[in-house]
């Protein structure tokens, strides 16, 4: 992942600023996932999810849903998130709706547009969104990725042959790493 995606993304959730949508792109699917939870999580008070935040597959929604996801306003919170998963899916009509609504944002709703994994980059999507790029870890990268995974997201010290043993064991899956 360049580090530019990771400092955008630490940027929007320490300042608590973000753009009126994020377009979340590479082939490491954990990165990703992670990318979209750290977004929610920085932008909705745990309270306001339930009403908030809506998460859905891209390929299964028609224009008028989608409309209607993109229009409605947030309810007791200072914003919405409307997360759509695998937008390359998106049909002929639905499509259309995103592109207008790209157009002109509503300051309110935070759009996270999710890419699957080996998609093409749509460059239409890249300019009207913030691009966050997360491809698979180099291997020199990993070994860091665990340390700081160990100590951040699960609260524990791990040594270097630990590490070096669970690399060794595991390969380069975050997934299974995590």
């Amino acid at each position: 992942m360049p580090a530019s995606s990771l400092k955008i993304l630490r940027d929007a959730i320490k300042r608590r600023v973000f753009d009126g949508a994020y377009y979340i792109v590479g082939d490491d699917e954990y990165q990703k996932d992670d990318a979209v939870r750290q977004l929610i999580d920085g932008a909705l008070e745990p309270t306001a999810k339930d009403f908030n935040l809506d998460v859905r597959r891209a390929g299964d929604l028609d224009a008028e849903t989608l409309g209607v996801l993109l229009s409605t306003p947030p309810m007791l919170a200072e914003r919405r998130i409307v997360v759509l998963r695998d937008v390359a899916g998106l049909k002929k009509d639905p499509r259309k709706v995103l592109d207008d609504y790209l157009k002109r944002p509503a300051p309110d709703l935070l759009l996270i547009l999710s890419a699957s994994g080996g998609s093409k980059i749509e460059n239409s999507l890249a300019a009207a969104a913030t691009t966050l790029q997360f491809d698979p870890l180099s291997g020199d990268r990993v070994p860091k990725w665990i340390a700081h995974h160990a100590t951040t997201a699960l609260g524990v010290a791990i040594s270097e042959p630990a590490v070096e043993l669970l690399q060794a064991a595991v390969g380069a899956d975050l997934h299974q790493l995590s």
